[in-house]
């Protein structure tokens, strides 16, 4: 009389067990499913961020190629012409009180001035110039260059207990400052340029700060050109913080925060 019930019951715990178990596998391979496909876009990401890395490494290289060409362009040949033209006119005897006495002196100075600035742009193009003075006394240099230009006024302020970072890393840090410095001087109108340099713990802080126009963020956001394009890369390849602040008007401060480990 009880052995139906029994049967019963045992046929309902063991469907009922094999539903759960059921219910448990589904639950393990929809886990198990999603773990890889996560795994899969996590390995995607990983992937394409090495090969945007390697891609932009090549980029910088080459770029640091052309430099280094152009920098031995204007060393070997456009400063050797220019000094053989000051050797010509210095050659030349014309009558001190003569007017076209005077146009010579005043070339002479001209390029001088010219022999002086191609030097300076020739170092600051070179990394080997770069590899001798340090990330610091680089952009030193180029904000003594710059504050040599009649409307500008340029300073280079640091606190003097900067530790700079590896040589790579500085190097392209230096690249990011002269992106900055042409951005100021193509594009602000500025009439003042101030960048400091400050350690705070195990970080190097360089900011830029600018007189300028400024310029509205929203708006900049979806009409970035490619100098802006080029240091947000440059920040990325080497995990430094890049922070713009800008109002039409107000001028714009630039800031690269990276860490010095």
């Amino acid at each position: 009389m009880y052995e139906p019930q029994s049967k019963i019951v045992v046929v309902v715990c063991v469907s009922t067990i094999a539903i759960l178990f059921a219910i448990a596998l589904f639950v393990f391979l929809v886990i198990h499913s999603r773990k890889k496909y996560n795994q899969y876009n996590y390995d995607k990401d990983m992937l394409r961020q090495q090969f945007a890395q390697t891609l932009l490494q090549a980029q910088l290289e080459i770029k640091e190629q052309t430099m280094e060409y152009i920098s031995r362009e204007l060393h070997d040949n456009l400063s050797q012409i220019a000094s053989l033209i000051k050797i010509n006119l210095n050659t030349m005897r014309l009558d001190p009180s003569s007017p076209v006495a005077e146009k010579v002196e005043d070339s002479k100075e001209l390029l001088r001035r010219l022999i002086t600035d191609i030097k300076l742009l020739s170092r600051s193009l070179s990394s080997d110039s770069f590899a001798s003075a340090g990330l610091l006394k680089s952009v030193e240099n180029d904000i003594l260059r710059i504050n040599k230009a009649d409307n500008v006024s340029a300073h280079f302020i640091h606190n003097g207990n900067v530790q700079e970072p590896p040589y790579d890393t500085a190097l392209i840090i230096y690249r990011m400052a002269q992106e900055i410095l042409n951005n100021i001087l193509k594009h602000s109108n500025a009439t003042y340029i101030a960048c400091t340099a400050e350690g705070l713990q195990n970080s190097l802080i360089l900011a830029f700060k600018d007189n300028g126009e400024g310029f509205d963020p929203v708006e900049m956001k979806y009409n970035e050109g490619a100098g802006l394009r080029n240091l947000k890369q440059r920040a990325e390849l080497i995990g430094a913080q890049l922070i713009i602040d800008s109002k039409p008007g107000m001028g714009t401060t630039v800031r690269i925060n990276i860490s010095i480990k």
